[in-house]
């Protein structure tokens, strides 16, 4: 983990915690299994990038408010994003989420005004009414040129229903 100066990042086995203002960049261990609770909130954060595929758990809140946040590759083998893990990530343009995924959370990334692309590849997954409130996910209104990547019938075919995007286009 690369933290800024007098960073409080722990890992503590397999869980990463703690928080730091300053960090702008950090690489998770290939053995990390879960973010912890608010481990980035805050940030400065720029860049995540996952040694490996082992993270199960992006816990609460874990990169809220990451303002400078503008992509994220979610590792493979990933299952739970927890409620509000990616909220107010202001510059978040596009996001994948694994096929592994079996839950998106309230809130979870509720408040990413600039997220335009979505590459969302599980074919079932519990979302949470909430999960993309504020974003062209949820609310096409002021996101022109939102495009969302998924399988026909999905659960997120489903839950967009008959949006009017930009693009919807079926693997």
């Amino acid at each position: 983990v690369v933290a800024g100066e007098g960073g409080n990042i722990y890992i503590s086995g397999t869980i990463v915690t703690g928080s730091d203002p300053e960090i702008v960049s950090v690489t998770i261990p290939d053995y990390v299994t879960e973010i912890g609770e608010v481990a980035f909130s805050g940030s400065a954060l720029e860049s995540i990038t996952f040694a490996g595929d082992q993270v199960r758990i992006i816990g609460e809140a874990a990169f809220e408010s990451c303002y400078m946040l503008k992509e994220i590759v979610l590792p493979v083998g990933l299952k739970t994003i927890s409620y509000s893990a990616f909220a107010g990530c202001s510059a978040l343009e596009s996001i994948d989420i694994p096929a592994s995924v079996s839950t998106i959370a309230e809130y979870a990334f509720a408040d990413c005004m600039e997220l335009k692309t979505l590459n969302f590849r599980p074919k079932e997954c519990t979302i949470d009414s909430s999960a993309f409130e504020g974003t062209g996910v949820s609310d096409f209104t002021g996101n022109n040129g939102f495009t969302l990547y998924c399988y026909q019938n999905s659960t997120i075919d489903l839950f967009t229903g008959e949006l009017n995007y930009s693009e919807k286009i079926y693997y």
